[in-house]
């Protein structure tokens, strides 16, 4: 009867249950050996007391570029870095700390002024309330939108794959970010809309998840590109990034101030 259905039911649920705890104990304990397995002391320059940006395999050398800014998507390694003991904790303020007048108040500079170096740390780490990281988040992201208000798109700049593409048809990808918050020249030149970054601000922004309903029913939940300039189309190249070739490869829909416009599907959020 109806009585046996129901335990039936918590019988199962129950089942349903043990299986998923041993699995979160199995992802915790393959995370633990990971994190035990990291080694980040052959990307520390000592001298600098910073992070190589690289490491050159073949002649066992580090790259010459140092990630130096605290707004930086690295500060995420020099904290696991520190936490493990591999680096000292004078490290953290070797970081820079530039900072940039956004609405009323400061932020933190970042290299490209992208949502992914802002807020992607805060996955996994907390901001403590009223510090520089967490003001800065939170001026970041109006900065984002009103920046997208200007330029009449959804809001939401980041590193992203955009809907442009080689000889193999393979999507290319770049640093996309507003102009103001950082040091990156050319920032201006394109206008790159990258849903994930939007859905990164809903940590700290809750009106964000409206912004992604009003995205997916426009069927934009995957990358969004919009390129704009003066005298920017298919077949100009961008802040260093060749975009040359066959122009049926580039999207030819007309897009904001001139440019072209299209939609790069994505089944990742970041590269």
């Amino acid at each position: 009867g109806r009585v046996g259905k129901v335990i039936e039911a918590i019988e199962r649920s129950g089942l349903a249950a043990a299986a998923l705890a041993h699995r979160l104990e199995e992802i915790a304990r393959a995370t633990h050996e990971l994190f035990e397995a990291m080694d980040f002391e052959f990307l520390y320059d000592e001298t600098r007391q910073l992070f190589a940006i690289g490491y050159r395999v073949s002649d066992g050398s580090l790259d010459a570029g140092r990630y130096d800014l605290l707004a930086s998507e690295a500060r995420l390694t020099s904290f696991i870095a520190i936490a493990r003991g591999d680096v000292p904790a004078s490290h953290w303020f070797r970081l820079g700390r530039p900072m940039t007048p956004v609405e009323l108040g400061t932020a933190l500079v970042s290299w490209s002024g992208s949502m992914f170096e802002y807020l992607m740390p805060g996955l996994v780490m907390r901001s403590p309330d009223g510090s520089l990281l967490q003001q800065t988040s939170r001026l970041v992201v109006q900065r984002q939108k009103a920046y997208a208000l200007a330029h009449a798109v959804p809001w939401g700049i980041s590193e992203s794959a955009y809907n442009v593409r080689d000889l193999d048809l393979t999507y290319q990808y770049s640093s996309f970010g507003v102009p103001g918050l950082g040091l990156e020249r050319g920032l201006g030149e394109d206008l790159v809309i990258a849903p994930y970054a939007t859905a990164l601000a809903a940590m700290i922004d809750a009106p964000a998840r409206a912004e992604l309903h009003r995205a997916g029913a426009r069927g934009r939940t995957g990358c969004v590109w919009l390129l704009r300039g003066a005298g920017l189309h298919a077949l100009a190249p961008a802040r260093g990034h060749p975009r040359g070739g066959d122009p049926r490869l580039h999207g030819p829909s007309p897009g904001h101030d001139g440019g072209r416009a299209g939609q790069c599907p994505s089944g990742r959020a970041h590269a």
